[in-house]
């Protein structure tokens, strides 16, 4: 078998700052033609913000060193990765990695039952390592306070402090404003008794919409740069979460509907693994992640609103129009808020 045409085509990496290609072409094994196509994913030490991690810190490693472990290489049931091909060490601060082209089947267009389905999967690989994560010193951990922290403090700081602008009161106003104040004082206390309570397992660590896809009813996720141990129901929360930023514009009215389904789809799947756990223990995880990430972390968009450069902002990332963006980020900050004020009530 040989190559006889080849291309290649960058590739959008999102939150890891990688260097991500497609490869395709055409290749021959003796008379036979077809395509082919691979990715191929460049890994530094030096992630998005310029941000370079220390010599002994392996997280930047986290897909090479999933894909050399084999840890995801069975075919159980569930949230399937994208197959790992093979992988090479450059230098001490950079990986490429080939994997297979999973395709353009991805969330953007999904429907409601089809968001269903990836939960009753995410569900089935939470099962698979619930209450025994691998304890692997490369994985992630406690990444949603770490997220919190990190993102949520200075994006509700601008919004603190154009409060009184009239475009800022358009979005959130007074009210909604008093609810995301409260919630972010409330933000650690609420995440730490919701992560006492509930079994920790494997998670993607970033199984958004924009990272999974469909192939044949399977659902297949890529980046898992991320990858950690974290709460049960944490993984399936940042699915809906995400997809609703991004996918959700003029139909946040499906947010509950939404919501509801995959809860109860990912509860499905975890029994179907073989896991037994309170499912108000799982809710509580699930709702406390949409309240304390998705309320609070797009309110940073006030500084936009102040210094106009929503309608571009609109358009380049989300293909929409200004005014269109503002009234969905007041929607998520509303509905979201108040899956936090429900996590709360289910506490124990």
């Amino acid at each position: 078998m040989h190559i006889t045409t080849w291309e290649t085509e960058p590739i959008a990496s999102g939150r890891s700052g990688a260097s991500v290609y497609r490869l395709s072409g055409m290749c021959k094994d003796g008379e036979t033609a077809f395509p082919w196509s691979l990715i191929l994913k460049f890994c530094t030490n030096v992630r998005r913000f310029h941000v370079e991690h220390d010599a002994d810190d392996l997280s930047w490693q986290r897909e090479y060193l999933l894909g050399q472990s084999g840890l995801l290489s069975d075919q159980t049931p569930g949230l399937t990765p994208a197959q790992y091909i093979d992988g090479i060490v450059l230098s001490p601060t950079e990986i490429a990695i080939w994997f297979e082209d999973v395709g353009s089947a991805w969330a953007r267009d999904w429907s409601l039952e089809r968001y269903g389905l990836a939960a009753f999967h995410l569900g089935q690989f939470s099962a698979r390592f619930a209450g025994r994560p691998p304890q692997l010193p490369w994985l992630g951990r406690n990444q949603w306070p770490e997220y919190v922290e990190a993102f949520c403090p200075g994006a509700v700081e601008s919004l603190r402090k154009h409060q009184d602008h009239p475009g800022v009161l358009a979005v959130y106003p007074a009210a909604l404003q008093t609810r995301l104040y409260a919630l972010n004082e409330a933000c650690d206390d609420l995440i730490s008794r919701a992560q006492a309570q509930s079994s920790m397992t494997l998670s993607h660590g970033d199984a958004g919409g924009r990272n999974l896809f469909d192939r044949g009813g399977e659902t297949v996720a890529i980046d898992w740069d991320e990858v950690g141990i974290s709460p049960v129901g944490e993984d399936v929360a940042r699915m809906v979460g995400s997809s609703l930023h991004w996918f959700f514009i003029g139909k946040m009215d499906q947010a509950p509907a939404l919501a509801d389904l995959v809860l109860t789809r990912y509860l499905e799947g975890l029994h179907d693994g073989g896991f037994r756990q309170d499912p108000s223990t799982v809710a509580c995880v699930f709702k406390a992640v949409l309240g304390t990430i998705y309320a609070l972390s797009y309110t940073g968009i006030a500084n936009g609103i102040v210094e106009d450069r929503i309608e571009q902002r609109a358009r380049d990332a989300y293909q929409t129009t200004g005014p269109q963006l503002l009234e969905h980020m007041g929607a998520i900050a509303q509905f979201c808020a108040g899956q936090a004020d429900e996590a709360r009530a289910l506490l124990k």
